[in-house]
This record gives structure tokens, C-alpha cells and sequence, in this order.
């Protein structure tokens, strides 16, 4: 779930992702996984990308990880 307001807020509190752009309101950005800190929806794609690398550096590396 993407939100950005405080009508999103219980959305992103019950969804297994909650991610607030980073203009939101502060009770949409205290209940979310991920806090994007710009209002450019590309920026998902950014996060997702950087999580995808993270996620392989680990399964590469992992007694570094642990």
C-alpha cells in the first residue's frame, strides 16, 4: 500500500507493506515499513531496485549477514 495522508494511515497500518511518500502526513510516515523522502512515485522503483541488490548481497555473503 502507498499513501501519503492520514486517511491512508490505517491502510499502510493493516497492509504487510506500507510505504509513505515522503510529503505525507506524520501518522501515514509512523506506521509505515518504508518512508520514501521524496513525492516522486519513481522513487518505488528506486526502493525496490535497492532492496533487490540488498537482498542479493546477502544470499551472497551469508555468514557476514548473520
Amino acid at each position: 500500500m502507498v499513501g501519503d495522508g492520514i486517511n491512508d494511515a490505517a491502510a499502510l497500518a493493516s497492509s504487510h507493506v506500507g510505504i509513505a511518500m515522503g510529503g505525507g502526513v506524520g501518522a501515514a510516515s509512523e506506521v509505515s515499513s518504508i518512508v520514501l523522502l521524496g513525492n516522486r512515485l519513481s522513487q518505488l522503483l528506486d526502493a525496490l531496485e535497492l532492496s533487490r541488490l540488498t537482498m542479493k548481497t546477502v544470499k551472497q555473503n551469508p555468514d557476514a549477514s548473520t
